[in-house]
């Protein structure tokens, strides 16, 4: 499936702080596996940190409903466990449970020896069958505690870290993402609870909860889905918070959301102290989880659920504090944040991240650079990854005198512009990532440590709805539409309000793709069109008015760019010729109002110098590559830009020069902001006519390693920031024609993945007793199976009568098509069976015509049985024929079969016995002397 980030985070912070206190950890591999009813999957338990142990006791609960335990294969104990054997197991199906219990030396008391194991070996694995619904696989204290005894410090226990598993039987479940987050004691934070797989979804609940002792509830409210009113229960005195949810857009209908996408925002004030942290988790109690679809409505799929977490930072009295002030905005406004200080004593230099959500606000800028301190300038801060969130600070001293700022000093200020709706908020944070927090006081580079207090800025609900027109580009002559979206749209009776655009640069041509249940062009007053406006007047149908999700399109408004290259109209909302008046069933026929969020479309020019940008996927952790190609790149003298991606979904490898642009070197481009998503170009041509290039010819390529998880994407986009966009033609005084782009886009290929192949081999080779059972996991999780090979049922997952021979099998993906995997596997003999070894090949010696054959490579012992016989015209000693050396005559292919007789399985082999090599006398000829020689 998808990447499951919270848990895979969770076991990393379990890896870490197993290191830190010496203790090992157990968890389960992989973490997710899917399955249909009937089937058969094995999950491993592997360790990290396993360092001279000498004892372990732990339990394994799943659902007994949901799956039941079938094997615990033999040849999956660690081989290097002394003393490990299947007799250190003990499970209960009906219950659900089984209890790991292993000493490396059976004696009383604490053993004088211990085991070490590398990191992520396998203990063991367990095998379960699946029956219906899912199952977590939960290492746990019940019904037996944890102990775990390490040499020296025996018989104290020291614990044991845990990890556990998740098996879906039948559907995939949704995937809820909790993350973790951090602040200080009086602050608040808000965290975003996210989904993937969330496919045609009709209803959920679930219960989430926390520590009360650290975090104290302030909100909740659902963000990304039609939430009805009366969604969430909190009770924060037990630190829980139960959601229902359902499509109450249409209840029979499911309904979908890409990956990634924000359900729910939750917000406390901690008043934990230092240290101290809260999980935040998705639980079952007191409402049960369950999820329901529209492909099976009667079933629970379940939740595949994250652990996030949020701690406690700690204030360090001698450390330096820099505050970020929280800010109340409503949608589409600009706002800034003064920066201030305190405790600047004797600080020689300070560097740091700063990281907010884009989605919802967008940098604009820094103003106010505090001029006191020495060389501390715009030079100081790295806006290249702003796009994504994140920009860095670093300064330093150079005369390591130390600087001292008064407390309440304003460093810097912020600037930012909402981007995002309403009823959100983000922090702007001080954050370790890109650039790690260091504060240093004197030359020698001692790191006081900083004390953050980060700014809250939070999106005000507008009791109005929102309306966003969609901002463009169009060439000249060109029909376009454009979009105009919703937000806030709740219960709404009756709508009126102003279309305004510039008739300069936009012919109006109509409207179309109605969104609202009543709309249509019936509603449209087109009488003023020709002077920019046009009005809209609609009433709900229905008594309670109408609801849309976020993000809705309410319709789509057409014109012809009829503008010069280069210029521009806003599309907003007013009130004149036509009233704004929104009446919702909660307004008591008040007009709440709209909340407008203009867009703007912009004429450009068709012969503009463009960029494309390639497509690109491939399989995680691969490398590939996308061409940047040029058009219309006629007599330029230098261009300017910047190139933008995502770097957690692509790691930059290296740019690629085709050397088809005159003068691009080294000196061209900078990548040294390439792990914040950033690549920029500043090329110059170095001659005075500029040069120029055909159509579609690829300048350079940029190649990126996958590090996303499995269908994810991120854009590779031209853009103006940091770096500007600058294009100038030769001979043109400077002028800046600009650029249009048509960005690419890198996505991880879905890939499916064979996670274990469970294979008994044959009892006797020839046999039809051997099997495979296979567990795929990854794409849709939904399979076809074509096996190949001897005793097969081609459609088949699991094969059974199977001989020893090498079988192949291709699974497709029903969903996702054209992806595929071909494997072949072996089934092989078993250790059990005979061995039939006739010895080397042999020649009989000179002069004889009888040589003693050699079977002892073969099975020896009671129950083996022997018998030698001959192809051809050899002979086998009668006397010796059932022996492992016996005598033969003459040249021949001979045959020993060796039987256990306690299973009668026979097995052959074959030697063969070449004739002696005789000798030959060759005489030469006389020569005959005659006289007359």
């Amino acid at each position: 499936m998808t990447r499951l980030l919270t848990l895979l985070v969770f076991v990393l912070a379990l890896l870490g702080a197993g290191k830190a206190l010496a203790q090992p950890t157990v968890y389960v591999f992989p973490d997710f596996v899917q399955i249909d009813a009937g089937d058969e999957t094995c999950v491993e338990f592997r360790t990290v940190d396993f360092t001279d142990i000498q004892e372990m006791r732990f339990s394994v609960r799943w659902d007994p409903e949901a799956v039941t335990l079938t094997n615990i294969p033999v040849g999956s104990l660690n081989a290097s466990m002394p003393n490990l054997d299947i007799g250190d197991f003990t499970f209960d199906n009906v219950e659900g449970y089984l209890i790991f219990t292993w000493k490396i030396e059976d004696v009383p008391g604490c053993p004088g020896t211990a085991v070490t194991l590398p990191d992520e070996d396998v203990l063991f694995e367990l095998c379960f069958q699946g029956i219906t619904g899912y199952s977590e696989i939960t290492i746990t204290d019940d019904p037996e505690p944890v102990y775990v005894t390490r040499l020296n410090s025996c018989p104290q226990n020291i614990g044991l870290f845990m990890g556990g598993g998740f098996i879906a039987v039948d559907n995939k479940p949704i995937t809820i993402n909790v993350p973790f987050a951090s602040g200080n004691e009086g602050e608040v934070v808000c965290i975003d609870l996210s989904v993937e797989d969330f496919i045609d979804i009709i209803s959920m609940q679930f219960t989430i909860q926390w520590s009360p002792q650290v975090l104290e509830f302030q909100s909740i409210q659902g963000v990304g889905l039609p939430w009805p009113g009366t969604s969430f229960n909190p009770i924060p005195p037990q630190g829980i918070c139960t959601v229902s949810w359902f499509n109450n857009l249409n209840p029979s209908e499911g309904f979908t959301v890409p990956d990634g996408t924000d359900i729910i925002q939750i917000c406390f004030t901690i008043v934990g102290s230092c240290g101290q942290s809260s999980l935040i988790e998705i639980v079952d109690e007191p409402t049960p989880i369950e999820v329901t679809n529209e492909s099976d409505p009667g079933k629970d799929i379940g939740v595949y659920k994250g652990e996030g977490e949020i701690s406690v930072n700690c204030i360090n009295p001698n450390g330096l504090t820099i505050m970020i002030p929280d800010v109340d905005i409503c949608p589409g406004e600009s706002f800034c944040m003064d920066v201030t200080t305190e405790n600047f004593t004797d600080i020689v230099g300070f560097e740091y991240s700063i990281g907010w959500n884009p989605n919802i606000i967008q940098f604009q800028g820094i103003q106010n650079i505090n001029t006191d301190l020495f060389l501390f300038n715009m030079s100081s801060f790295n806006t290249a990854g702003s796009n994504n969130g994140r920009i860095t600070v670093d300064w330093s001293d150079p005369s390591c005198l130390g600087e001292d700022l008064p407390d309440g000093t304003v460093l810097y200020t912020l600037c930012f512009a909402s981007v995002g709706g309403g009823g959100v908020n983000t922090t702007v944070s001080i954050v370790n990532n890109p650039l790690d927090i260091e504060i240093i006081d004197q030359c020698a580079g001692n790191n006081i440590g900083l004390n953050s207090f980060n700014g809250l800025v939070d999106v005000c609900s507008p009791p109005g709805i929102t309306l966003i027109a969609e901002t463009t580009e169009v060439d000249p002559g060109q029909d376009i539409c454009i979009q105009i979206e919703v937000q806030e749209f709740d219960d709404v009776q009756d709508m009126a309000f102003t279309l305004i655009w510039e008739t300069g640069v936009l012919q109006y041509n109509g409207v179309q793709g109605f969104g609202l249940p009543g709309l249509s062009a019936a509603n449209f007053d087109e009488a003023n069109t020709l002077f920019g406006a046009l009005c809209v007047d609609w009433s709900a149908m229905a008594v309670d008015g109408e609801t849309l999700p976020d993000g809705s399109v309410l319709f789509e408004v057409c014109f012809t760019a009829v503008g010069d290259p280069f210029s521009c109209s806003e599309i907003t909302f007013l009130e004149f010729p036509c009233n704004i008046d929104v009446i919702t069933a909660a307004s008591n026929g008040f007009n709440v109002g709209v909340n407008a969020v203009p867009g703007e479309v912009c004429v450009t020019n068709p012969f503009n110098f463009a960029l494309t940008v390639s497509d690109a996927n491939g399989a995680p952790g691969s490398v590939v590559c996308v061409d940047v190609a040029v058009q219309n790149f006629v007599s330029l003298e230098s261009a300017q830009f910047s190139i933008n991606f995502d770097p957690s979904v692509l790691d930059y490898q290296n740019l690629v020069n085709t050397f088809n642009l005159p003068n691009f070197g080294l000196s061209s481009y900078s990548d040294n902001n390439a792990g914040v998503g950033v690549i920029t170009v500043d090329w110059d041509a170095n001659n005075p006519n500029g040069a120029s290039l055909g159509n579609g010819t690829v300048i350079f390529q940029l190649c990126f390693e996958l590090v996303g998880d499995p269908g994810e994407c991120s854009p590779v986009d031209i853009t103006g920031t940091p770096s500007s966009i600058e294009v100038i033609p030769a001979n043109s005084g400077g002028i800046n024609i600009g650029l249009i782009s048509e960005d690419g886009e890198v996505c991880t290929s879905q890939v499916l993945t064979l996670v274990n192949s469970v294979v008994t081999p044959v009892a006797c080779p020839g046999d039809n007793t051997g099997a495979i059972d296979i567990a795929i996991q990854g794409g849709s999780g939904s399979y076809s199976y074509n096996w190949s090979g001897p005793g097969v049922v081609p459609p088949a997952e699991d094969q059974l009568g199977l001989t020893n021979t090498t079988y192949s099998v291709t699974i497709t993906d029903n969903i996702f098509n054209g992806l595929q995997l071909v494997e072949s596997i072996t089934v092989g003999i078993s250790a059990q069976a005979p061995v039939a070894d006739a010895g080397e090949e042999l020649t009989i010696s000179c002069g004889n015509i009888s040589i003693e054959l050699d079977g002892s490579g073969s099975s020896q012992g009671a129950q083996y049985s022997y018998l030698w016989t001959n192809l051809g015209a050899g002979l086998v000693d009668p006397d010796e024929e059932t022996t492992l050396t016996p005598t033969v005559v003459g040249a021949d292919l001979y045959v020993l079969s060796v039987t256990d007789n306690s299973t009668s399985c026979t097995v052959t082999d074959t030697v063969m016995v070449n004739a002696a090599s005789t000798p030959g006398a060759v005489v030469a000829s006389l020569d005959v002397v005659t006289c007359s020689q």
